[in-house]
């Protein structure tokens, strides 16, 4: 699978595990701030990179450590964040941001994020394998009714 299809997979994936509820406007940038500060969404983000960074390392083996450590200082999980920010709050009202902060600071919430990041890791390998079917399945039911699809040898 080359490179972009598994990126797309990959935020597809993030955005997936990513609560959504009907459109609201009223929740602070402040309270969504500390909402992914609770959530350690950007420590999350990084790990995910660094899940992405090794499977990189073994589509291009040639590539030294140093190369990986030096591309990975360079990036800024707030940057993420920023991007993010406007999605929770155009999607969450105050009051739901408020619960979901409260609800990460408990335990459960707590053991949900700490494990969060493996979730996210097995669900992309077999969200991946998944499309990578369905998609070989699509291309070969179109093959059979007789349709041309460019690109089908890369399934």
């Amino acid at each position: 699978m080359n490179v972009i299809r598994r990126m797309i997979l990959i935020l597809g994936v993030l955005a997936l595990t990513l609560p959504s509820t009907a459109p609201a406007q009223d929740a602070t940038s402040e309270q969504i701030e500390e909402l992914l500060g609770v959530m350690n969404a950007g420590d999350m983000a990084i790990q995910v990179m660094y899940a992405l960074i090794d499977q990189f390392e073994v589509m291009v083996p040639d590539v030294p450590a140093s190369f990986w450590e030096d591309f990975m200082a360079k990036v800024d999980a707030s940057t993420l964040d920023a991007l993010i920010a406007p999605i929770y709050q155009r999607n969450f009202t105050a009051e739901e941001v408020v619960a979901m902060s409260e609800f990460y600071r408990t335990p459960v919430g707590q053991s949900m994020l700490a494990k969060m990041p493996v979730v996210m890791q097995e669900s992309m390998a077999v969200g991946q394998e998944w499309g990578m079917q369905i998609a070989e399945e699509l291309v070969a039911e179109l093959q059979a009714e007789g349709y041309e699809v460019p690109g089908a040898n890369e399934f």
